[in-house]
């Protein structure tokens, strides 16, 4: 993580236009990656997770 601000999952819905519980589902279902803090808490680092939506989410090329 190199010391990058570590975000909750309403705030990292915020700078993606996405809801909260989009955000927790996808950590949940291992699409995104997580911090967990503690036993109840989980932050979002958001570089490491639009890495991963885009790694993940390739455009498909045109035929």
């Amino acid at each position: 993580m190199n010391g990058t601000e570590l975000l909750t999952a309403e705030a990292l819905a915020d700078r993606l236009r996405l809801r909260p519980s989009t955000i927790r589902r996808w950590a949940r279902e291992g699409r995104i990656p997580a911090v967990r803090v503690t036993a109840k808490v989980v932050r979002y680092d958001l570089a490491e997770v639009v890495r991963t939506i885009r790694e993940r989410h390739q455009p498909i090329p045109a035929r």
